[in-house]
């Protein structure tokens, strides 16, 4: 995954999806939210399986791809970064030198302020199916007590 989005639109819409993320509870990937990198857009994604809200951003440089990040940590990110111009998001693997599955994060850009972060991530597969198969031209099958918020 890879987009090159502007931090003033990653930065509005996180605050937007942010606040549908868990705040607690024992599922982690909750916490995170869901990033869809698609041919000219940023699909952003959150849900605490009660509420469901889904932003899309436009973003060039895509190559195709899903991740997800902590959402507030993103949100705090976005926030400061919100005047730095375009942020590179890109996934990336790391190899576990010990054993165990590679380990994923997500490289944040920012070239006028020369800042890099590499935030932990948690593979998309691990997110909720029902989530990451929503579209949001279809609202009639989803689960009971789901209530989207398509902003």
């Amino acid at each position: 995954m890879r987009a090159i989005v502007q931090a003033a639109d990653l930065a509005r819409a996180m605050r937007d999806v942010e606040r549908a993320s868990a705040r607690k509870g024992h599922i982690a990937v909750l916490r995170n939210v869901l990033l869809e990198a698609r041919p000219g857009r940023l699909r952003l994604v959150a849900t605490d399986l009660t509420e469901l809200v889904i932003r899309e951003i436009p973003a060039r440089g895509v190559v195709a791809g899903e991740t997800s990040v902590p959402a507030r940590l993103l949100r705090d990110l976005a926030r400061e970064l919100k005047t730095a111009g375009p942020l590179l998001l890109e996934r990336e693997i790391q190899q576990s030198f010990s054993w165990g599955a590679p380990a994923e994060s997500l490289l944040v850009m920012a070239r006028p302020f020369n800042f890099t972060a590499h935030l932990a991530a948690i593979a998309a597969n691990e997110y909720p199916a029902v989530v990451r198969d929503f579209d949001l031209g279809e609202w009639g099958w989803f689960a009971p007590g789901l209530q989207a918020v398509a902003a």
